[in-house]
């Protein structure tokens, strides 16, 4: 019915705004006809979506087809409700009350405090006025718009003079021809009517006997009731009819309908108030008919627009449509009533064009779409969830990965990473350097697969990584980067600092480890070089020959020939040593220091991507099983019965390792080395 009512309007206004000659028109037949095209209907409580706005009509009364609309965004709820009127008439019903509570109601102030009389009264007041005016052999005027009240006032009309068949030889006319055209959309959409109307279709309600159409130059012979347009009287028909009756006392004007300021219906409304009126053609004529004002115009009055703001409760209440002292009034009453009062709503009753300024805390609810896994976690409370976090249109929703393309729009895809590190020595000891820290499986000749999500194949001095991009594979693969790299220079992939506390179990003499420089690829593998190692450095009975290898502090907790090192050799403290010829650049140390407080376990694992990256080599290493965190503790149990204990310093570096066991320095030693690799992997040195 919208739609429809719409088209007849604005089609009728285009061809106003053609017959001026003076002003080009707004829009012509052909544009408004293509602007048509483009509307879409909705129904009445409907809810629509249009970029996040949230928005749903509600029955506003008024006129056919007229709706309010509660507006959301962003959890803001805000009611307009543009003309309404909250009385049942004869076709229409009144104005729905929304059950929400809105935090913001814009709201038409039009009758400011007047307060209309009952239907009933209303209604036997015209039919007696218009009555007696006829009666008594004169014209009744009945200047009204096209659309809403006037066809109120004709099922009012039809319905009196079916009721008092004396009457019958007084016709009715209705002059605009819109109004005319509105009947066959009334009569179409009876089912968006009142139940009365509904209960009647079958009586065709919108079909009348006693009621007629008056062409442009059709004359009126005797006494008549003609509604006609416009209702300000401003113009048109019904300013010519008002100047050819209103010298004659036996003739009457009623004023049905809603009067602006500056109008001669406004003039008109004021008893007494005008007594002559300028002719449109510029000569003065006297007002001698009798004028009424029986008002029924849809607009809502003092006592609807109560009722609507007590049960609705607003929050702030903007008043619009409304001469300003009316809205001022109107809101001044509002503000002293009780119930608003205790719920300390805001008033505001702005300019035109002025704007009014309103804060709300946004509130932001992300839900979950999708996924077993993240539908679980999102109901487990305090709970890590991983997944895609979307924000579309003013919602935020996570998505499990798997399911991104079907909630939404975006397009997922994997980032194969391919990387190529030079590499001279042999396939064996790339194996031998990777197999330090994880598990790689042998996947063809020359090739290695770690975790089944990093490759490595050695081929052409060459070694190629492949691996497909995620926060977890691009860890494993910088830790593999730093072990290639370094194996190639020469530096061991993991480099011992020093570490000058006791141990707490039992104490062990100082030892400086001499780092060997890897040899070229004709060199004997790693178990040959920790054979022969000794004979080639001089190192025989704990001396040196010749300072040739780079060598670096460690303290405590290393050994002669450490397994996880095959190319590690020792000298006891007091040996002659020569220093060596160049300097070597030295990770992050290891640090024992018991006396520290250590920092909660689990917040560190959280918060430190060294902490993390640590604790995952360590369970490439040992399993999970023998992984175990208590408070400011991590506990890592060995295969033979040792076990440490690993304490962090609130930087998520590892600030001490101690423990117990027969075989603990293997142990203890292995777990040095995660930590030194993961902070020299997470904080390389350049």
């Amino acid at each position: 019915a919208t739609k429809a009512v719409l088209r007849l309007v604005l089609k009728d206004y285009a061809r106003i705004l053609a017959s001026d000659p003076n002003e080009p028109p707004l829009y012509t037949q052909e544009e408004l006809a293509r602007c048509l095209e483009k509307c879409q209907t909705v129904g009445f409580h409907q809810v629509i979506e249009v970029e996040g706005i949230k928005i749903t009509p509600y029955h506003a009364g008024h006129v056919l087809g007229a709706a309010m609309f509660l507006m959301e965004i962003a959890g803001v709820k805000i009611l307009y409700t543009g003309d309404y009127s909250r009385e049942d008439d004869r076709h229409l019903r009144g104005a729905e009350i929304p059950s929400i509570r809105p935090d913001v109601l814009i709201v038409e102030a039009t009758f400011g405090l007047m307060v209309h009389e009952s239907r009933e009264q209303r209604e036997k007041r015209f039919t007696e006025s218009v009555e007696k005016i006829v009666r008594r052999g004169g014209n009744c005027l009945i200047p009204m718009g096209a659309l809403g009240a006037v066809q109120e006032l004709l099922l009012i009309l039809e319905d009196h003079w079916n009721k008092n068949p004396d009457l019958k030889g007084i016709p009715i006319y209705h002059t605009s021809r819109i109004a005319n055209e509105a009947l066959t959309i009334y009569r179409s959409f009876i089912n968006t009517m009142n139940e009365a109307m509904r209960s009647n279709k079958l009586s065709q309600p919108w079909t009348f006997e006693n009621i007629g159409s008056l062409g442009e130059r059709e004359e009126i012979v005797g006494p008549a009731v003609v509604l006609a347009s416009p209702g300000y009287l401003q113009s048109g028909k019904s300013r010519k009819l008002f100047e050819l009756w209103c010298s004659e006392r036996r003739n009457g004007v009623i004023l049905a309908g809603y009067s602006v300021e500056g109008t001669l219906a406004k003039e008109l409304s004021r008893e007494g108030a005008i007594r002559e009126v300028e002719s449109m053609n510029g000569t003065l004529l006297p007002v001698e008919c009798e004028v009424k004002t029986i008002t029924f115009a849809a607009h809502s009055d003092f006592i609807g627009t109560k009722s609507f703001v007590d049960q609705l409760k607003p929050k702030n209440i903007i008043f619009v449509h409304g001469e300003a002292e009316q809205m001022r009034k109107l809101r001044s009453k509002l503000q002293h009533e009780a119930q608003l009062a205790n719920q300390e709503t805001e008033f505001f009753s702005p300019d035109n064009c002025k704007t009014v300024t309103l804060r709300f805390q946004e509130q932001r609810i992300v839900k979950a779409y999708g996924g077993e896994l993240v539908q679980r976690q999102m109901r487990t409370r305090g709970s890590r969830v991983a997944g895609f976090l979307v924000r579309k249109d003013l919602t935020d929703r996570l998505i499990a990965t798997e399911d991104v393309r079907l909630y939404t729009q975006l397009k997922t895809a994997a980032v194969k990473q391919k990387l190529h590190i030079p590499f001279h020595p042999k396939f064996e000891h790339l194996e031998s350097c990777v197999s330090k820290l994880f598990l790689p499986e042998r996947t063809g000749q020359n090739e290695l697969t770690i975790g089944g999500a990093v490759s490595l194949a050695l081929k052409a001095n060459v070694v190629c990584m492949m691996w497909e991009a995620s926060p977890a594979n691009d860890m494993v693969a910088d830790a593999l980067t730093a072990i290639i790299m370094q194996a190639e220079s020469g530096i061991p992939a993991v480099r011992l600092g020093t570490c000058c506390s006791a141990h707490a179990h039992h104490a062990m003499p100082k030892k400086k480890v001499i780092v060997a420089p890897i040899a070229d690829q004709e060199r004997a593998t790693a178990e040959e070089v920790d054979e022969t190692e000794a004979k080639e450095t001089g190192l025989e009975d704990g001396k040196t020959s010749k300072p040739e290898t780079s060598g670096i502090e460690h303290g405590q907790g290393a050994t002669a020939h450490g397994a996880a090192q095959p190319t590690l050799a020792a000298e006891a403290e007091g040996g002659d040593a020569t220093p060596p010829a160049k300097e070597s650049q030295t990770a992050p140390c290891v640090e024992q220091s018991f006396s520290e407080p250590g920092a909660d376990v689990t917040t560190v694992l959280k918060e430190s991507q060294t902490a993390e990256l640590f604790m995952r080599l360590l369970v490439e290493r040992h399993g999970q099983e023998n992984i175990a965190i208590s408070g400011d503790e991590l506990r890592v149990l060995g295969s033979d019965g040792a076990s440490v204990m690993v304490k962090f310093n609130v930087h998520g570096h590892v600030s001490s390792i101690e423990g117990s066991g027969e075989e603990l320095e293997a142990l203890e030693l292995g777990t040095r080395r995660l930590a030194q690799l993961a902070a020299q992997t997470m904080h390389p040195i350049i």
